[in-house]
């Protein structure tokens, strides 16, 4: 019999609960005391004292004999049901008959008061239930009173409507006492359903009705526990998230057979109380139950089932996503399930907007417009992609992701052709006062991880791009041509010299790969699609030429830059910088005939003049590693050595010229007097640096 469990609509079941007001302290004090919650955000839910309820627990069955009795009394308010045939069917084993007791006899007796309209008004002086006798179980001899209790709910169902049939009765007790108490776990309730046969009840309790008794008596079984808004989405119930009431959710049980088959299988439905709690009580050990979730709030669904593989059943959401239907769960006597809950959430959504940042400062400002054709990716916190989640801006740079499951994302923005991302988070300073007009694509396009909760709208996650600029190429060239009276200008009538090799070099005087051309046509060369940036043009002197003057006048002025020649020493030029798009046809070089001069070179030594007079003597010797340096008749640097291991140095492969000689002093040593005694053997650098060697053609001075 399933009376406790379903709710018929054709008939009024009415159910009560005990008045507290009118509870004796004695009844009270045996009240179940409520247990502590083992999770925050299940602290205030009232099915907490279901839990922990044992399992092992014997049921008892009493049935009509001649004394065997239903009872009510309008005047006194008094509900009796009396019997003397008992018989008690521990778990796992067959059913045992209860004897008389020697002293107390056998007894089962029920006595309660319930008021006109069938409310309970609560128990008699003394016990609301009684058991006597005796019984062995498990080779125990249980003897004497063996059961009493409180009563704490009544509920009835008029079935035969006065005209002789089988009403029923539900009573739920709390135990107080009796050699069976041990066999029921402390504060655990008892259920006792009543068959009350040629009941003369017609639903009312304004009139005596009277009828024959047959029943059980027991723990009743029973599961609930809790719909909650997932707001993470993480299928547990953590702390913080509520519970959702007006879910329905609707017990199928096995019906006649005990199994969910579709066969007579029943159906009762209820709604999630305020706190998001729900409880299906009284139920039969043994037969299948399953529960289904329906009629979420608008826009909501369920969350992943059996999280972490049911390793936290009590506090995961066991409703199947695709249909609400919880696993198919068996109660044993007495057992309350309390871990079918059903997490729920609503999908979140992101998105906003992407700029063209005119100005490039990471704002968007008035007038800026939206940038369409951008490609948005959706990641997850670790960087992977969403399945599915890729979309494109339109519509003025809109864009959004919708049907999100509520957790942490990352979205990469793919920074479109010709454009570059302006900077991340603008006022940079961990502020970031205006979160919905910056841009917050970073790093490869990528924001920072945004978390979204259950329902959460965040359209504030935007990427600015400034359009990208792209310098257009350079080129340089001119003119290489026979500078006939040797003056460093190209002046009319003088020709163009074709066959002359020039190397493009870069700002390090490195040859740029593939950037050597020859004069041609006049005398003309060019170098083109150069990317902008620092360069040096190197001429390499023709066979029977030599350059003619750099930089004519050389005053520093250069004057007149695209007549005069640039070439300098070892025909390279000085560094020449080219903007995006710039053309440099300046830079040429002129050459003479030239009887080809054989090179000159000089040098000699550096050494340690011990004594400090200026002149090498014996036994002083060379100085290794000093810097020396060859200066121009205009005292530039043209050459730099070092000298080797004995003090030598020599400056070789000279064209005819004017020259002098530095020499820098090295760490630990100063200079010693200059030009004093033997030429040849003196030191010839006064402050470091000689007088001026005018070198001839093929002239070695040492």
């Amino acid at each position: 019999m399933k009376l406790f469990n379903m709710e018929i609509p054709s008939f009024v079941r009415q159910l009560r609960s005990t008045n507290a007001a009118r509870l004796s302290s004695r009844k009270a004090a045996h009240r179940r005391p409520e247990l502590p919650a083992t999770f925050e955000s299940l602290e205030s839910r009232a099915l907490l004292t279901l839990l922990g309820v044992g399992t092992s627990l014997p049921q008892l069955s009493y049935t009509h004999a001649s004394t065997a009795s239903t009872s009510y009394n309008a005047a006194t308010d008094a509900f009796v049901i009396d019997s003397d045939a008992l018989s008690i069917r521990p778990v796992g084993a067959g059913t045992t008959k209860i004897l008389a007791d020697p002293v107390l006899g056998r007894t089962f007796d029920i006595r309660i008061q319930v008021d006109d309209s069938g409310n309970l008004i609560g128990g008699v002086a003394g016990d609301d239930l009684l058991v006597t006798g005796q019984v062995t179980i498990g080779g125990n001899l249980y003897a004497g009173i063996l059961l009493t209790g409180e009563i704490a709910d009544f509920g009835f169902l008029n079935v035969g409507n006065g005209s002789k049939g089988a009403d029923n009765y539900d009573f739920r007790f709390t135990p107080t006492g009796g050699a069976l108490a041990s066999l029921y776990p402390g504060g655990a309730s008892i259920a006792v359903t009543t068959i009350s046969e040629f009941s003369t009840f017609d639903g009312s309790f304004a009139k005596n009705f009277t009828g024959k008794s047959k029943g059980t008596m027991g723990l009743d079984a029973g599961l609930g526990d809790y719909v909650w808004e997932d707001t993470n989405a993480n299928g547990f119930q953590d702390v913080g998230e509520l519970g959702v009431p007006g879910v329905t959710v609707t017990l199928t049980d096995g019906g006649k057979d005990g199994r969910i088959n579709g066969v007579g299988d029943k159906t009762v439905t209820k709604r999630t109380a305020a706190d998001g709690s729900y409880q299906f009580s009284k139920l039969v050990p043994g037969v299948e139950y399953q529960v289904t979730f329906s009629n979420l709030p608008s826009g909501y669904v369920f969350t992943a089932q059996n999280a972490d593989s049911n390793g936290f059943d009590t506090i995961d959401s066991d409703a199947n996503p695709a249909n609400g239907k919880t696993q198919i769960v068996k109660l044993l006597a007495g057992e309350f399930n309390a871990s079918l809950d059903a997490g729920i959430y609503k999908p979140a959504s992101l998105g906003n907007f992407v700029w063209v940042d005119t100005n490039g400062n990471g704002i968007q400002d008035g007038g800026e417009p939206g940038l369409d054709g951008v490609t948005v990716n959706l990641l997850d916190s670790n960087m992977v992609q969403v399945p599915g989640k890729t979309t494109v801006t339109s519509g003025g740079g809109a864009y959004s992701f919708t049907g999100l499951v509520p957790g942490d994302y990352i979205v990469q923005f793919v920074t479109p052709g010709g454009y570059v991302q302006t900077a991340q988070n603008v006022p940079n300073d961990g502020t970031n006062q205006d979160g919905n007009t910056d841009s917050d694509a970073g790093t490869l396009g990528k924001t920072a991880v945004i978390t979204l909760s259950s329902g959460e709208t965040d359209n504030t996650i935007d990427a600015g791009f400034k359009v990208e600029f792209i310098p257009l190429p350079a080129s340089l060239g001119n003119f290489v041509w026979v500078d006939t009276n040797a003056n460093g200008i190209q002046d009319g009538g003088e020709p163009g010299l074709d066959g002359v090799t020039v190397n493009l070099l870069d700002s390090n005087m490195v040859q740029i790969p593939g950037a050597t051309t020859v004069t041609a046509g006049g005398g003309a060369y060019s170098f083109t699609g150069l990317v902008p940036g620092d360069y040096i043009v190197q001429f390499v002197t023709p066979g029977g030429y030599v350059q003619t003057a750099q930089n004519v006048p050389n005053d520093g002025t250069n004057q007149d830059g695209n007549t005069d020649s640039d070439a300098g020493i070892l025909g390279k030029t000085e560094v020449i910088t080219l903007n995006s798009g710039e053309t440099d046809n300046t830079i040429d070089a002129g050459y003479k005939l030239d009887s080809i001069p054989l090179p000159a070179s000089l040098g000699n030594f550096v050494w340690n003049d011990a004594n400090a007079n200026g002149q090498q003597d014996g036994g002083e010797l060379g100085i290794s590693g000093v810097t020396v340096n060859l200066l121009d008749a205009g005292n530039s640097v043209v050459g730099t050595t070092t000298t080797d291991a004995n003090g030598a140095y020599a400056f070789t492969g000279l064209a005819p010229g004017t020259y002098s000689v530095q020499f820098v002093t090295p760490g630990g040593y100063t200079r010693t007097v200059g030009n004093t005694g033997d030429d040849d053997t003196d030191s010839d650098a006064v402050a470091g640096v000689t007088g001026s060697y005018t070198l001839i053609s093929g002239q070695t001075n040492n």
